[in-house]
């Protein structure tokens, strides 16, 4: 069987991720470490508004139309809706670039959460905020586990709808395994280890 001369006139698939990863790369490591304010976005054809934006100091976000102050100035990836409603995003907040976040919202405030400030690390789930809460107010946390090496801690926590810790796993700076369940009010009903 004789070779196939191969056609190198258009790019393949491969290379060209290739060249999408290596742009992206550059404009994170110049963004976040320059706190430059470039500012790419991915819109979508057929779209008003970007679904992804690539930026040095996000904007505030979209919710509903409306734009709502952020709490920090975050540097990252902020991921938007057709509508540009801000939907999550992976940032560093500028003041303290020790503090990094990955969020995927509901509609108004956030859903789940991975956070790093300083050496903690921690993974929370939130409930849908009530209908008419205020944006950016999260319903009641339910889940979250996390490694806190300043309290020499890590930590598995079950919530109830109100918001109260009614399981927790922990070991502690000791290497002490505790398992309790808690009543509404957070007295012990059960407890082992420790």
């Amino acid at each position: 069987m004789a070779n196939q001369p191969v056609d190198r006139s258009t790019p393949s698939a491969v290379q060209l991720v290739l060249v999408v990863w290596l742009v992206l790369l550059t404009v994170v490591v110049t963004v976040l470490y320059t706190r430059a304010s470039a500012e790419i976005a991915f819109t979508p054809n057929g779209f008003e508004h970007p679904v992804v934006r690539l930026t040095g100091a996000m904007p505030d976000p979209q919710v509903g139309g409306q734009t709502f102050p952020r709490s920090n100035v975050v540097a990252g990836i902020q991921f938007m809706d057709e509508n540009g409603d801000e939907m999550g995003g992976l940032g560093t907040i500028l003041e303290d670039r020790r503090a990094m976040m990955l969020c995927f919202d509901h509609a108004t405030a956030e859903a789940v959460c991975l956070t790093r400030f300083g050496e903690n690390i921690t993974f929370s789930i939130m409930e849908p905020p009530e209908d008419g809460a205020e944006v950016g107010r999260t319903g009641p946390e339910r889940f979250t586990f996390g490694v806190l090496p300043d309290e020499g801690l890590s930590y598995l926590r079950l919530l109830d709808r109100e918001g109260r810790v009614r399981i927790r796993m922990e070991v502690d700076s000791e290497g002490r395994p505790v398992v309790e369940t808690l009543d509404e009010n957070g007295a012990v009903l059960f407890s082992s280890g420790g």
